[in-house]
């Protein structure tokens, strides 16, 4: 019997609706596997596996579903008197990890592999054996990680919405050793994984996929330092070191063959948060300089990955700003690569759409003077609608990052009014001493405003046309929002 488990390992959602953010998500999520299905050699590995001695009657093994959103897919296999076959589809050769007995163990493997592991139940990872397909490249990375065990606790290195996982061994590393002994430590790691990598008979796909890995892991480590002891350097410091320790030497920050991989994914994304820790951070959030990091530092299709997990993730966590802001710039600069561009336009192209018709609902309520406000006083204006509360992080979070967004509309010519659903009035004042809310301020007493607007979970955003209908943005993908206020606003 197998069963099917799916773990997504992402920071959690936002509660905006969540559940078509979810429905976006899936959606995303078989694209990309369409998207990867068409561009790589795709296939089944098939694997033996056999356990002596077996102690659990269950085996579990995972593997990266893709290197954009890092959704992780496990599978349970049972095992029947210590033997358990099962094939995995796998989009390209790749590291997928087997878990028995509480231990982690990494087989590489290729599409087409027919694989043969076997191994004590007592004592999994001394004792196992490869043989089959992609065996010499199993035993590399046994030795490996003999040599330089990853361990199972990984530190998320994460500034907002990239991400990116290293060893917790080499965070303490890092934190307890002077910037010439850690960076030493690096090279020695790579010239000794290069060594062992250079006396094993692999074929050409597994030593490309391995080399690639001791480059990348390298140069990311190497910049992992920064990441670790950034509070404690200087941004002068930051930039010396580069030259004094020649970092990056060699190494290949424009590698379009090696999108797939996901070291090279990982360095891309930890390269970016190095670059941000010598640059003046964008007032209307750290996206936004990562974007044009992005944009200046990386070209071709590496760019144009990274900005589509960047923007993918902003999406993913309710910020809509910076992909509305610059999917037209994306779009012309990287015109190449109309995967990506597919992929978010059909993804989250009607982000914004709302289901509702006809007029919305009227309302009466006080704003921050003590004055009665009325919905239909600005009949005649577009209206953005934004119900908030000072409990929900979310809301908070997204007046912040959108105020560059909420001031251009509000030039344009759009009413913005934000309508706070706390009991108390004193909360809702506090708050807003705190956070800048452009617009007109009004407070909801009562559960009137929550039924007839549905107000089940925070945020939630509306708006409304001149003669005070509920409105939408047109449908084809992810536009420059504030233009399509403005024509609403010149209807």
């Amino acid at each position: 019997m197998i069963l099917l488990l799916i773990q997504v390992k992402m920071r959690p959602l936002h509660v905006q609706t969540l559940d078509v953010v979810m429905k976006k998500i899936r959606h995303f999520g078989i694209l990309l596997l369409l998207f990867n299905a068409f561009c790589l050699h795709a296939g089944q590995a098939h694997f033996t596996i056999n356990i002596d001695s077996p102690v659990e009657q269950v085996i579990y093994v995972s593997k990266t579903q893709n290197n954009l959103t890092d959704e992780e897919i496990s599978y349970q296999f049972g095992l029947n008197a210590g033997r358990s076959e099962f094939s995995l589809e796998l989009e390209a050769p790749t590291v997928i990890s087997l878990r028995y007995n509480q231990k982690l163990i990494p087989i590489f493997a290729k599409p087409g592999d027919r694989q043969q592991i076997s191994f004590s139940g007592y004592d999994p990872l001394p004792t196992i054996r490869f043989s089959g397909h992609s065996s010499a490249a199993n035993q590399l990375l046994k030795a490996w990680e003999e040599r330089y065990p990853s361990g199972m606790s990984d530190r998320s290195v994460s500034q907002e919405y990239i991400f990116a996982n290293m060893d917790e061994k080499l965070v303490s590393e890092a934190q307890s050793s002077s910037e010439y002994s850690y960076l030493q430590s690096v090279k020695e790691r790579k010239n000794a994984k290069r060594n062992l990598l250079n006396s094993f008979s692999l074929d050409n796909q597994e030593r490309v996929y391995f080399g690639t890995q001791v480059e990348y892991d390298a140069a990311a480590e190497e910049l992992f330092y920064y990441l670790v002891n950034r509070y404690s350097l200087l941004p002068e410091q930051i930039q010396a070191s580069k030259t004094k320790h020649n970092l990056l030497e060699g190494v290949r920050i424009h590698n379009d063959l090696s999108i797939a991989h996901p070291s090279f994914s990982k360095f891309l994304c930890i390269y970016t948060q190095y670059l941000s820790l010598t640059t003046k951070r964008d007032d209307r959030g750290v996206e936004f300089t990562f974007y044009e990091l992005m944009e200046q530092n990386l070209r071709g299709k590496s760019r144009a990955f990274l900005q589509t997990k960047l923007l993918y993730n902003t999406f993913r966590f309710g910020q809509f700003d910076l992909a509305q802001g610059h999917f037209k710039k994306f779009k012309e600069t990287n015109a190449a690569y109309p995967q990506y561009i597919s992929l978010l336009e059909e993804t989250f192209g009607d982000q914004l759409e709302f289901a509702e018709e006809g007029e919305a609902p009227n309302f009466t309520l006080v704003d921050t003077n003590g004055k009665m406000v009325s919905l239909k006083d600005y009949r005649g204006k577009v209206v953005y609608l934004s119900f908030w509360a000072t409990w929900c992080k979310p809301c908070l979070s997204g007046f912040q990052k959108s105020l560059y967004i909420r001031k251009r509309l509000q030039d344009a010519g759009v009413v913005l009014i934000n309508i706070s659903i706390d009991k108390k009035a004193e909360v809702w004042r506090s708050t807003m001493e705190r956070i800048e809310m452009p617009g007109v301020n009004l407070h909801a007493t009562g559960e009137d405003i929550i039924r007839t607007y549905d107000l089940s979970s925070l945020p939630v955003y509306h708006i409304i046309d001149k003669q005070g209908r509920y409105a939408y943005l047109p449908e084809n993908g992810i536009r420059d929002v504030v233009e399509e206020f403005e024509k609403l606003v010149r209807k």
